[in-house]
């Protein structure tokens, strides 16, 4: 952040009251997440991830404060805390409230100058960021001092197996991410392991691609997915080179899910030959419905039978007709046909389909019955 972020009165008067906050913070999380009658230890146990929640917050907002301990924070430092002694739920309780909630007194005590200031850095933090899960940079994880990397692979697959995985990252020393985002790597070619905010990339092997487990303190929203794991992936893999399959998973339960979301995905961009780079479901939902749906692809598929080794290869002139924006004299050109004998193909594909490519609705499931067939037959072709 910015120099003139960390001068701003209200950081300085909102990190006087950090405990105080805490203190309302703890009560307001415990309030939603724990039972009625909750005991006081349960507050004092959960009072230092708060402070610390709240200091990660302020060091959005300008820089750490100097100097050491604060009143009221006691000997053990912020990095002897052990997130992973409490249930992921909880975790996300604390980080999100105490976001929410600092981040409203900042702006509540804040004057028209300092707002202004609080909405830059708030637009520079939420950049940088994506969305609010993680504000530095991916830097390297010397998988050397980081553990075996057997253990990390073998916490990897419980997460994507869908078994409780916090006893063994605990027992392993992994720390996980209260949120994954899902990619399905191929070729194989990981090159290191980034850490992010000290949670790791775990990463496994399924079939024949590289299942990397990528962290985030908030689920990633579909219309950020990409970048996000873009961001994630730069270093880790060549994404110009490398397809990738993703998906976003909100808790360690979603996980599963998103990796066969991810497999149908990577069987769309397999079977249609996409380019290289990152692809999302939101990318091919009619594809993706139709990989999920068989037998809805081959009933569509079944309107495209009549056509299939016509002799005049209706099916490719179709294909061609599509591709060149309905454009006959285009598509004459590219077939090496003339404009009447395109027609008459155009009328014939009508006769035989009871499909018109001229009428829109018509076009439209000819597109969808094409896909079926290509993802049920392989590619479209002159010999088609």
């Amino acid at each position: 952040m910015t120099d003139t972020m960390g001068n701003l009165a209200t950081v300085g008067r909102v990190r006087a009251e950090t405990d105080a906050l805490a203190e309302a913070i703890a009560c307001a999380v415990l309030a939603e997440s724990a039972p009625r009658g909750s005991a006081p230890a349960d507050r004092e146990r959960l009072l230092p991830f708060v402070r610390h929640a709240v200091e990660e917050a302020l060091e959005a907002a300008g820089r750490p404060p100097r100097g050491g301990s604060r009143a009221g924070q006691g000997t053990e430092p912020p990095t002897a805390l052990r997130w992973d002694s409490l249930a992921p739920d909880l975790v996300r309780a604390v980080r999100q409230t105490a976001f929410a909630r600092t981040w409203r007194v900042l702006v509540d005590g804040a004057d028209a100058a300092e707002r202004i200031g609080l909405l830059r850095v708030a637009a520079e933090f939420f950049e940088q960021a994506g969305h609010a899960q993680a504000a530095s940079a991916p830097t390297r994880r010397d998988p050397a001092s980081a553990g075996n990397e057997a253990l990390y692979r073998e916490v990897a697959e419980a997460l994507l197996d869908g078994r409780p995985a916090e006893p063994l990252a605990s027992r392993h020393g992994v720390r996980l991410a209260p949120s994954y985002a899902v990619a399905l790597v191929r070729p194989r070619e990981p090159r290191w392991r980034p850490a992010i905010d000290h949670y790791a990339i775990l990463t496994a092997e399924r079939q024949d691609a590289e299942v990397l487990l990528l962290p985030t303190l908030l689920p990633v929203p579909w219309v950020r997915l990409r970048a996000f794991c873009e961001r994630m992936l730069d270093g880790v893999v060549d994404v110009s080179r490398t397809r990738a399959s993703v998906a976003s998973a909100q808790t360690h339960e979603h996980i599963p899910a998103a990796l066969e979301e991810a497999r149908t995905v990577q069987q769309v961009t397999d079977v249609l030959e996409f380019d290289d780079g990152v692809h999302q479901l939101s990318d091919m939902p009619v594809e993706a419905a139709l990989t999920r749906c068989p037998d809805l692809a081959q009933l569509l598929m079944s309107r495209l039978v009549p056509l299939h080794g016509n002799g005049a290869s209706l099916m490719h002139t179709l294909l061609v007709y599509v591709n060149l924006g309905q454009d006959r004299r285009c598509t004459a050109q590219a077939l090496h046909i003339h404009p009447n004998t395109l027609d008459y193909r155009l009328r014939r594909i009508r006769e035989l389909t009871g499909l018109a490519p001229t009428v829109p609705q018509d076009l439209q499931a000819l597109l969808s019955a094409m896909t079926a067939w290509r993802l049920t037959r392989g590619p479209i072709t002159a010999a088609t």
